[in-house]
């Protein structure tokens, strides 16, 4: 997401990957930031408590500050929708050891596909919050206002630069082709986390079990060795799902490791907690 004092972003129709468009038209007096600003989003605000990594939780609070100031902020998205976090009861059961032993049993490139198609376990907004940034963007409308924002999704950043005291984005729209240019004072990447490996483990070569995409292998129990003394957490969405990024499941995760270190649960392990059967149940 950007803030800039500039109109919106025109669009060119042609399928380029990059198009250099002119400059904007101004309008009218505004403050501008003194130079170029870049931040990446870990969380909230400093004024506010952090409360995840949300681009929405962002995105509300710099709305409300730029207000005021007669900036704007501009949302971009590569996400085709804003789509809310699912919180029914029983998907919620889908982070459950029963879930995960049918995902870990499934075939790599089963396990992969259904990693794309089950974003909105973890990664989508809250619906509360969807609805507050309706409502604070039909406030800034009233009584026929312009909107100090633009909303744009289905929209890839391919490139950036600067140029004097403006950042440029390039911009390419993944459905329509339309590639188009933005300038903007300062940007705010909330660009989320990809897993990697940690380096202490690239003396250990071989003896650390990758799958056919050279990432990790890790097994049920959580380790990624023949002899099972090697336990990772946090890295292992690929193959256990959408019980990896959960943090209210990690309890659980850091228990099954603590019990096979000792030899022993020193905090009893649930086997089975979900209502549902996932995958078909054995022949009676």
């Amino acid at each position: 997401m950007s803030r800039s004092a500039s109109a919106p972003p025109r669009t060119s129709r042609r399928r380029s990957r990059r198009s250099r468009g002119g400059r904007p038209r101004p309008g009218p007096p505004q403050r501008r930031l003194p130079r170029p600003q870049a931040a990446a989003a870990g969380g909230g605000l400093r004024h506010r408590r952090r409360r995840g990594q949300s681009a929405a939780e962002v995105y509300r609070d710099l709305l409300a500050a730029a207000a005021p100031r007669g900036t704007r902020v501009d949302w971009v998205t590569r996400s085709e929708r804003f789509f809310p976090m699912e919180y029914t009861k029983l998907t919620l059961e889908m982070t459950s050891p029963e879930y995960t032993d049918l995902h870990r049993a499934l075939p790599e490139d089963v396990r992969d596909g259904l990693s794309r198609t089950q974003r909105a376990l973890h990664k989508g907004i809250s619906a509360d919050l969807i609805d507050e940034i309706h409502e604070s963007l039909y406030g800034l409308t009233a009584g026929g206002r312009e909107l100090p924002s633009r909303l744009l999704t289905a929209t890839a950043v391919t490139g950036a630069r600067t140029d004097g005291d403006e950042i440029v984005l390039d911009l390419a729209h993944s459905l329509t082709g339309e590639t188009a240019e933005h300038r903007t004072g300062a940007v705010v990447a909330a660009t989320g986390y990809r897993p990697r490996d940690a380096d202490l483990l690239a003396p250990l070569g071989d003896r650390v079990r990758r799958d056919a995409s050279g990432r990790l292998d890790v097994a049920r129990d959580y380790t990624v060795d023949e002899p099972g003394r090697l336990h990772v957490l946090g890295t292992e969405e690929h193959t256990h799902g959408v019980t990896a990024p959960d943090l209210g499941f990690g309890a659980w995760r850091a228990s099954v490791v603590l019990a096979a270190v000792l030899g022993r649960e020193p905090y009893p392990i649930e086997r089975a907690i979900a209502f549902q059967t996932f995958g078909l149940p054995a022949a009676h």
